[in-house]
C-alpha cells in the first residue's frame, strides 16, 4: 500500500502487480462475505478494509496503466566521467524501476 503515493505522483502503475492485487481482492472479498454470513466483525472489518484497499489498487492500475520499460526514466550505474555515460547512453544503464 505504500506504493499508492508513488503511483499517483508518477502517474504510472507499473510497480503494482495486477494478478496479485486481483487475487487479494477476491480473497478479502470472500472472507468479508463469510464474516458477514457468520456475523463476525473480527472477520468483516479487516477483510472489508483489505477489499477496499485492493479495489483502490485495481482502480489505479486501470486508470494509470502500466508503462513499458522503454518509457521509464533511466539511471546510469557506475558510468563515472562524461561523454555517453553522462548522457545516460552507456551500456550499463538500467531502468530506474529495477534499482532497489
Amino acid at each position: 500500500m505504500s506504493l499508492i503515493g508513488n503511483v499517483v505522483r508518477l502517474r504510472d502503475a507499473s510497480v503494482m502487480m495486477p494478478e496479485m492485487t486481483t487475487l487479494a481482492f477476491c480473497n478479502n472479498l470472500l472472507w468479508s462475505l463469510y464474516g458477514h454470513l457468520k456475523d463476525d466483525p473480527y472477520m468483516m472489518i479487516p477483510n472489508g478494509i483489505g477489499t477496499t484497499l485492493c479495489a483502490i489498487q485495481l482502480f489505479l492500475i486501470v486508470y494509470y496503466g502500466r508503462k513499458s520499460a522503454s518509457a521509464l526514466p533511466v539511471a546510469v550505474v557506475g558510468g563515472g566521467g562524461g561523454g555517453a555515460a553522462a548522457a545516460g547512453m552507456s551500456s550499463d544503464a538500467v531502468p530506474m524501476a529495477e534499482i532497489p
